[in-house]
């Protein structure tokens, strides 16, 4: 449903960093869809939704998270299936876009809050795909529950919007405050002094200018 970061270097199943990295990815999971939850539910309140809706938007917050992690330590490549449960954030999102009838700040901050993510993982190209992942859940969703469009925001609903808009962009940007700490400290990173030669991502030597 809502918003998640993976690492831009997750490792894979068989790094030794794996279980650390998707644990960070989880607890960001976690935290976007608690304030995303926050969000969707003043507008389903508003909205006086049918209870299975509730039961959706339950299961989206609790087990979610907990599936996306599983999938990630027993898989085995983690970063990929970090990037394949990105792209289900994305049909979430579309999904309760549609549901809350295109609401429009709750809508608008989901739209933007996923791109975002999309767009540190994997940069524009994965970007677009999240977007049209979104697109398509949403016309689905519209397909089997009917067209609704009511994009008025109430003040109840902007106030509910508040800690997505406020708290998730800071905990994104300590994350990756964090990481790049943790990037800057690797004496991978460090050239040996007087080098002749650098090296690429990839370890091999390229020769300096």
């Amino acid at each position: 449903m809502m918003l998640t970061l993976t690492q831009t270097a997750l490792p894979t199943h068989a790094d030794a960093g794996a279980t650390g990295a998707v644990e960070r990815c989880y607890r960001l999971r976690l935290a976007g869809q608690l304030l995303g939850a926050i969000s969707v539910a003043a507008v389903l309140y508003d909205l006086s939704a049918r209870p299975f809706v509730w039961l959706l938007l339950l299961a989206c917050l609790l087990a979610w998270p907990v599936l996306a992690r599983e999938l990630a330590l027993r898989g085995r490549d983690a970063q990929a299936s970090e990037i394949r449960s990105l792209l289900v954030d994305s049909a979430l999102g579309g999904m309760w876009i549609a549901l809350m009838r295109f609401d429009l700040l709750p809508s608008l901050l989901l739209t933007v809050m996923l791109t975002c993510d999309k767009t540190i993982a994997g940069g524009w190209t994965l970007a677009l795909r999240g977007l049209v992942v979104q697109l398509a859940a949403c016309v689905l969703t519209l397909a089997v529950h009917g067209l609704a469009f009511a994009p008025a925001t109430s003040m109840p609903e902007i106030i509910a919007s508040m800690p997505l808009l406020t708290l998730y962009p800071l905990a994104l940007a300590f994350t990756l405050h964090a990481q790049a700490r943790r990037l800057g400290e690797s004496p991978r990173l460090a050239p040996p002094p007087n080098a002749s030669a650098e090296q690429d991502v990839t370890g091999a030597e390229v020769p300096a200018a």
